[in-house]
């Protein structure tokens, strides 16, 4: 192959231009993305910058050390369609020859319609660079934050704002917080973000704005909030290929080591990978790493798997939230390590056939190296009784 096109410049699109040399492909390489800028990394984003970091603390790299590898990078450069069988890419200005083709583009903040006119009214979303310094800007002194959503994103945010000193209320229905770990530990996350401070309101709200401030009812509660931040999750950023490739609601359908068809791989939040639905990295700068190391193998014909154990983890409110392997429907939360007032701290996901195939712990890091050692093994009930 002489010429591998990445659209998409966050870490799976770096990662894989950078594997690709690494593995002594010596064809011409072009790394797209939609944004100006150098690449970045999204971590960072809710985890540093919200608190008043830098935000060029998120950068992977900049334009001279793709360069220095062979990299032509085009920043600012959207796709917007494909021919697959012409191996043709199609941009606003022109189409791009390819020999292969790696989609990288990642996701998008997920509005519901019924939300797109809290959107137009001036409410937020995170996801890029851009509206992380926005809405840092917007946490300053005496402002009041409501956050949509009570998943990982949400709970971040919140924390980040109370870090801040910034009077917070979250809206949250408690069957999304966390969604990763599928509610097992939600026992112990809402009563932390209340312990914080944090106004939580997990029935229906009504949602209006007036006089340059929000105003949520719910109920019989009202709060009032100059910053609205709607994190209800994503949606993969897979609309411009509808019309040339398998696109479902999570993503451009793959096999399970990324390809999508002849020439065309995907990796990261763009990835619908057959097998991977459950696994608790599906949307996490780990599982692009790996998936984009894997498909640069493939490309410059070292198909090697990478192993790699699915892993995610947040820090809420100065705790530190870890899982690992995956939590499909159907299992167990089985309790192992607890604290002193005989709160969980650790969990075991066990399959119908008493196997451990997840991993959870809260604030608990010798829970967590404990749980995780289970993966792959039965479930003995002398261990669980510890």
């Amino acid at each position: 192959m002489s010429h591998v096109v990445v659209v998409g410049a966050s870490v799976g699109g770096v990662t894989c231009v950078q594997s690709l040399r690494e593995l002594g492909f010596d064809g011409d390489l072009t790394l797209l993305d939609a944004e100006d800028g150098p690449p970045y990394q999204r971590p960072p984003l809710s985890k540093e910058v919200l608190l008043g970091g830098d935000a060029a603390h998120a950068d992977l790299l900049d334009e001279s050390a793709l360069e220095a590898i062979g990299v032509e990078f085009r920043p600012g450069t959207p796709a917007v369609g494909l021919d697959v069988a012409g191996r043709r890419l199609r941009l606003a200005h022109g189409d791009l020859r390819f020999d292969a083709l790696v989609l990288a583009t990642g996701a998008a903040a997920a509005v519901p319609a019924p939300l797109t006119n809290l959107i137009e009214r001036g409410a937020h979303v995170l996801r890029t660079r851009g509206d992380a310094v926005a809405l840092a800007a917007a946490l300053g002194p005496g402002s009041g934050l409501a956050v949509l959503g009570g998943g990982v994103l949400g709970s971040e945010i919140v924390s980040a704002a109370v870090s801040r000193g910034v009077p917070t209320t979250l809206l949250a229905r408690t069957g999304q917080t966390l969604g990763p770990l599928r509610g097992a530990l939600v026992q112990r996350l809402l009563p932390l973000h209340r312990s914080r401070g944090v106004a939580v309101q997990t029935d229906r709200t009504r949602i209006s704005r007036g006089a340059g401030r929000w105003r949520i009812d719910a109920g019989a509660a009202r709060h009032v909030a100059d910053t609205l931040v709607i994190a209800v999750g994503v949606r993969a950023a897979a609309g411009w290929l509808e019309r040339s490739l398998p696109v479902g609601p999570n993503g451009v359908r793959c096999d399970s080591r990324g390809r999508v068809a002849p020439g065309v791989w995907a990796v990261g939040d763009v990835a619908d990978r057959a097998g991977g639905r459950y696994d608790v990295s599906r949307n996490t700068q780990a599982a692009a790493v790996a998936q984009a190391r894997e498909v640069a193998g493939a490309i410059a014909g070292d198909p090697l798997r990478v192993p790699v154990v699915p892993y995610f983890w947040s820090d809420l409110h100065g705790v530190r939230v870890q899982a690992a392997g995956r939590i499909p429907p159907g299992v167990r939360i089985q309790p192992l390590d607890r604290d002193d007032a005989g709160a969980p701290l650790a969990f075991a996901v066990v399959d119908a056939d008493g196997t451990v195939v997840g991993a959870a712990a809260w604030g608990s890091a010798r829970g967590f190296r404990r749980a995780r050692a289970m993966l792959g093994t039965p479930l003995e009930q002398e261990v669980v009784a510890r």
